[in-house]
């Protein structure tokens, strides 16, 4: 199960963020508009926006890290600690596809638009990024913990023990 585990979480994970976030936009790039909306407002109004190349390499960059902490997660053979390795994966997972989704949505509203000032985002928009977020965080972390149970057995008899010497 762990070798399972490994490969989702430092092959399948970060192949699928990277399709849908820098494939969606590396696909789409020559028909969005020259700014892309980062904020809307409760009208679904753009309000606020960054010149699309800036939000390409920003949210690349976010993304890139993300998932290659995924991945550095499950090829570690001797982690440090698994409290500290469930939070990476869990902030990795979590940042990873927050940032995937949000380039497939910018792509997805701007696409074909002229002006960005035209885009309307959909109500349950930030809903999706904030669940698929959360979804990816928890995911992430039930791997590592599968990756590394071993280490969670061992560390719980050596804290146990620890705690009762003090």
């Amino acid at each position: 199960m762990a070798n399972i585990a490994k490969l989702v979480l430092g092959v399948v994970y970060p192949v699928f963020c990277l399709i849908l976030g820098l494939g969606a936009c590396v696909a789409t790039y020559s028909d969005l508009p020259n700014q892309i909306t980062i904020v809307f407002d409760t009208a679904r109004v753009p309000i606020v926006s960054i010149p699309t190349p800036v939000f390409v390499v920003a949210m690349s960059v976010v993304l890139m890290f993300s998932v290659s902490i995924c991945s550095y997660i499950a090829i570690q053979k001797k982690p440090f600690r698994l409290i500290k390795f469930q939070s990476l994966a869990s902030h990795g997972g979590f940042f990873s596809v927050v940032s995937a989704v949000l380039m497939w949505g910018a792509t997805v509203i701007h696409k074909g638009l002229t002006d960005w000032q035209n885009a309307t985002g959909p109500g349950w928009w930030l809903l999706l990024v904030i669940v698929a977020g959360l979804a990816g965080a928890g995911g992430s972390k039930y791997l590592a913990t599968v990756i590394h149970e071993k280490l969670s057995e061992d560390s719980n008899g050596s804290e146990n023990g620890a705690i009762s010497d003090c």
